[in-house]
């Protein structure tokens, strides 16, 4: 009895054994190792229940924050699992000790997130992707765990800018000296209050927008840009009972020596003769704007690069303006006591660039971190306007008041409207420093330098020289010319340049 005990447990053991082997061996031997007349595939050839299936990972390139997807939970991994150990190494449940390792499984057919579509070898990039901030361009590695993400449509920024523009060169407009002095810049005593350097060289604020949409392949798009600067204004204001000189000095040609037009005056034997005073004032607005054909052309290193094909359009207009007003405090002449006079210089320039540009912006991208660059060089036409005008004017105790065309610096020899032509050079660089805040808005701030060549600056187009000949006299409005006209007018041009920061958010979607 015992022995048959035995023999029947035996064989059942036997039994279970064929079965397991069944489960997990060749397919051939499925059955006790009794070859079978057809093959048979036993089921459970496949990983058994619980064993996770090992389909190979792909590298796909990182995009930037709100265009990527992860493609599977759990850490990211520098590479392509090549065993299933690896795959439980970085986090997945832990495998048995013992056991047949899972075989890897093909990927299964049509797109998933994070590999590539069917057909397409790994490593290769996905058409009509946004990778690293754009389209992917030629062959490029993919990281894994992140899947590719849609193209954004569109984007806008707005910046804050602080700028500070190339200063403007002036000849002395303003000048004090004590009592009895002459006031010319040939004089010791003399002080220059306005001029004789350049002005307009403090920082100016203003603000720039830029923006553009992806065409439907996320392969190109428009670029936008456009910037203003706010008025940047310089004003000086100087008076006297006539205790302290003020003067606008001048070279005048008909002696061929320096001279001064008094605006208040004393004279060390007669006394006051002239109480007045002399204001000045400068102003400078810098606007842009340009459209471009952006392109990408090239990635690497976390990031991308974008081609700009397009048009520029720049603009900058100056005024200087140096008016006076006096009163006589002594009969000077046939010039009753108390007449008042007047003198008012006007010089505007307006420089507008039109022309194509060519560049470049690139973009990586670290963690949340971004750096941007972005490089322009414009060629085309500045159009150099320049406007001089002035008047002088006065006014009796009895009412009589007579206006006259020319003040000093702006006489009928110089003053009207001029117009010329002249090819331009506009490079300009930039660098930004952001980080990406939510999915769709990153702060950034940046410098941002650029230069034009032939532009006329207003202050520049002044010519001291006068011929006080060709001068109206304030109350008869007489001229009585000899010798050389003088001031004339011929356009003088420059290199402009400004640079500064800005900091700004932008807008994708």
């Amino acid at each position: 009895m015992i022995r048959r005990k035995i023999w029947a447990t035996a064989t059942f053991c036997m039994a279970i054994a064929g079965a397991a082997q069944a489960q997990s061996g060749p397919a051939l031997n499925a059955s006790l190792g009794v070859p079978q007349k057809e093959p048979f595939q036993a089921r459970g050839v496949a990983p058994n229940p619980g064993y996770p299936t090992y389909v190979p990972r792909y590298y796909v390139a990182p995009v930037p924050r709100g265009y990527s997807v992860p493609a599977q939970p759990g850490p990211v991994t520098s590479g392509p699992l090549s065993s299933p150990a690896e795959l439980f190494a970085v986090g997945a449940d832990a495998p048995p000790a013992t056991g047949p390792a899972p075989m890897p499984m093909p990927i299964p057919a049509g797109p998933a997130v994070g590999s590539p579509p069917a057909g397409m070898n790994p490593g290769m990039p996905m058409p009509g992707t946004y990778i690293n901030g754009g389209p992917m361009v030629g062959n490029a590695p993919y990281l894994d765990g992140y899947a590719d993400g849609a193209v954004p449509k569109a984007w806008l920024t707005g910046e804050y800018m602080n700028w500070k523009l190339k200063g403007m060169a002036v000849p002395p407009l303003a000048s004090t000296a004590p009592a009895g002095s002459p006031g010319t810049v040939s004089d010791a005593l003399t002080y220059v209050t306005t001029g004789d350097q350049n002005i307009q060289q403090a920082w100016v604020s203003g603000y720039r927008v830029r923006g553009g949409f992806w065409f439907p392949d996320g392969e190109a798009g428009l670029d936008l840009g456009f910037f203003t600067t706010t008025n940047l204004a310089e004003k000086t204001l100087i008076a006297s009972d006539g205790g302290q000189g003020i003067f606008r000095p001048f070279f005048n040609s008909a002696i061929g020596a320096e001279d001064a037009q008094l605006i208040a005056f004393t004279d060390p034997i007669a006394g006051p003769l002239l109480s007045g005073s002399l204001g000045t004032e400068a102003e400078t607005m810098l606007r842009g704007f340009e459209a471009n054909y952006r392109k990408g052309v090239g990635m690497g290193l976390g990031g991308r690069l974008d081609a700009l094909v397009g048009y520029r359009y720049l603009n900058l207009r100056d005024r200087v303006q140096i008016q006076s007003r006096s009163t006589t405090l002594a009969i000077l002449g046939a010039v009753p006591v108390g007449t008042q006079i007047l003198t008012d210089d006007r010089f505007e320039s307006t420089n507008t660039f039109h022309g194509g540009q060519v560049g470049f912006v690139g973009e990586w991208m670290l963690g949340a971190m971004t750096f941007g660059v972005r490089g322009t060089v414009g060629l085309g036409m500045t159009n150099q306007h320049v406007e001089i005008a002035g008047m002088s004017a006065s006014l009796t105790p009895d009412g009589t008041s007579l206006t006259s065309a020319g003040g000093l610096l702006a006489q009928p020899t110089n003053m009207g409207a001029f117009n010329r032509s002249r090819i331009s050079l506009l490079p300009e660089l930039g660098v930004t420093l952001g980080y990406q805040c939510t999915n769709n808005i990153r702060i950034f701030g940046g410098a941002n330098a650029f230069c034009w060549t032939n532009v006329a600056r207003a202050g520049e187009q002044i010519d001291r020289n006068v011929n006080v000949t060709y001068v109206a006299d304030p109350i008869t409005g007489v001229r009585s010319p000899s010798g050389s006209p003088a001031p004339t007018f011929h356009f003088r041009d420059e290199v402009f340049f400004g640079y500064g920061y800005s900091v700004g958010v932008e807008f994708r979607w």
